[in-house]
């Protein structure tokens, strides 16, 4: 099903400025991301790296942790690893460097009723089912403005506010070692109701160049 381009979603892209070969450190899916000054700002998402085969990582996460940052000099959002129940950190991630805005056009072989977990900075994992498909979700951003989002996903996965932006997957245990398949990233919510909206993850790479890293995890 096609939209129109003023029918957007949103992502954010945080950009490594180690090249992989240097990498050290583990950053997991779910743990967090502080901005400057120690202030935590969202969960970290999933790991990607260049389709072009580019020697660079990158970092997905929600749209919406950039509102009421302070940019750089270079007019950038700096971004630093917060792992879970341990103070700020200061280890750079890098700079957010691609906001998403792009028409939604996906298919995806879920279904109502299928089971989903969430791995979140607040709430750690947590697991529910899949309610909704294609659904249309309006929130408001942090200057009340109206924003419209087609083709979510939405989940009875229990979550809270600093969960956004935290890798929502999917797994079968048929094998002796359970296959996991990445859904999306978490946005958004109701947390006094059980509901956690998903933007699905080719949703969420549109108009990029970037694919999932399988065996990444680690970051800066």
């Amino acid at each position: 099903m096609n939209y129109s381009s003023n029918n957007s979603v949103n992502s954010t892209i945080l950009k490594s400025k180690i090249e992989k070969r240097t990498l050290r450190s583990r950053v997991c899916g779910g743990e967090g991301l502080h901005n400057r000054t120690g202030h935590f700002v969202c969960s970290a998402g999933l790991l990607m790296t260049d389709a072009d085969g580019i020697n660079q990582s990158f970092l997905l996460t929600a749209g919406h942790c950039s509102e009421g940052e302070t940019p750089n000099n270079d007019g950038f959002i700096d971004l630093y690893h917060l792992p879970w129940n341990s103070p700020p950190s200061f280890r750079y991630i890098g700079p957010l460097v691609n906001y998403s805005i792009a028409p939604v056009i996906c298919k995806r072989p879920l279904s109502v009723g299928a089971h989903v977990c969430k791995s979140g900075h607040a709430t750690f994992v947590s697991c529910g089912q899949i309610t909704e498909l294609n659904a249309e979700l309006t929130y408001r951003d942090s200057n009340n403005n109206t924003i419209t989002k087609k083709e979510m996903i939405v989940t009875s996965v229990r979550s809270v506010k600093g969960d956004s932006g935290g890798p929502v997957f999917s797994y079968s245990s048929k094998n002796t070692s359970p296959d996991v398949y990445v859904v999306g990233i978490l946005i958004g919510g109701m947390e006094n109701h059980g509901i956690s909206d998903v933007l699905p993850l080719e949703v969420a790479l549109r108009n990029t160049n970037l694919v999932l890293d399988v065996v990444g995890g680690l970051f800066g």
